[in-house]
C-alpha cells in the first residue's frame, strides 16, 4: 500500500502506515523508505508531529512546508528538515469505532511542486483501513489487538495510581496479581476499570 501511494499519487515520495496507541505507543506497520520509517521514529521519539496529530484528533493534518510548521511541533520541525522532508500529509486510519493508526505521506522536494495535499490521499487512507481489517486472522490484526490491550492496560494503571494515591509501579503489580489470582486476561481486568471509573476502553479489532 504505500509503495502504491508513492508509486500512483503525484509528487509523493514516501508513506508509512503507523499503529498508534496512547502516549508515544506505536508500531511502524508498513514504510515505503527508510526515510518514511525514520520521519515516524522521529515523531515518537519527540512527541509531536503530523502523525501523531492526526491520529490524536482525528482529523487529516496537512503541512505543505514542513519549515513553516516550527511553532506547531518545533522538534519534529527541526529534526525532519533535517533528514530532508519538506512536507508531510497524515490521515486517520478510522473505522466507525475506532481511530487505529495514520497513513502519512512525505514529500522530500518543495521547489516548485504542489503544496496541496495529493487529491487522493484521504481515499488511499479509507483503502489502508480496510486492507488492515480484511483479515482478521493476519498478524496485523493481532498488532492493533495489542495496541489496544496495551493501551487499556497503561491507561488504568495510571488511574489506579491516582484512585489509590500510590506509584505506577505498585499500581502495575497489584493489577498484574490480581489477573494471576483471576486467571483473566490482564487486558480485560483493565477494561473491567476502566469502565468502573467512567472511561471508554479502546474498541478492539
Amino acid at each position: 500500500m504505500c509503495h502504491t501511494a508513492v508509486r500512483e499519487l503525484p509528487a509523493v515520495d514516501a508513506a508509512a502506515i503507523t499503529l498508534h496507541g496512547t502516549g508515544l505507543l506505536s508500531h511502524h506497520l508498513a514504510v515505503s523508505s527508510p526515510l518514511a520509517r525514520r520521519a515516524e521514529e522521529l515523531q515518537r521519539a519527540v512527541g509531536q508531529g503530523p502523525s501523531l496529530t492526526a491520529f490524536r484528533t482525528e482529523e487529516p493534518v496537512a503541512v505543505p512546508v514542513v519549515d513553516h510548521a516550527g511553532s506547531a511541533w518545533p522538534l519534529f520541525t527541526d529534526a525532519a528538515c533535517r533528514i530532508g522532508v519538506s512536507a508531510a500529509f497524515a490521515y486517520p486510519l478510522r473505522t466507525a469505532t475506532a481511530t487505529l493508526g495514520t497513513l502519512t505521506l512525505y514529500r522530500t522536494h518543495q521547489g516548485t511542486r504542489p503544496t496541496r495535499p495529493p487529491a487522493l490521499g484521504r481515499t488511499c487512507a479509507e483503502i489502508a483501513t480496510l486492507v488492515l481489517l480484511a483479515d482478521r486472522d493476519t498478524d496485523i490484526i493481532e498488532q492493533l489487538r495489542a495496541t489496544a490491550d496495551a493501551d487499556d492496560i497503561n491507561t488504568t494503571i495510571g488511574i489506579l495510581a491516582a484512585a489509590r494515591h500510590t506509584s505506577t509501579d505498585d499500581a502495575a503489580a497489584w493489577l498484574h496479581a490480581t489477573a494471576e489470582t483471576t486467571g483473566r486476561p490482564l487486558a480485560d481486568i483493565a477494561r473491567d476499570i476502566l469502565t468502573r471509573y467512567g472511561h471508554t476502553p479502546r474498541d478492539r479489532p
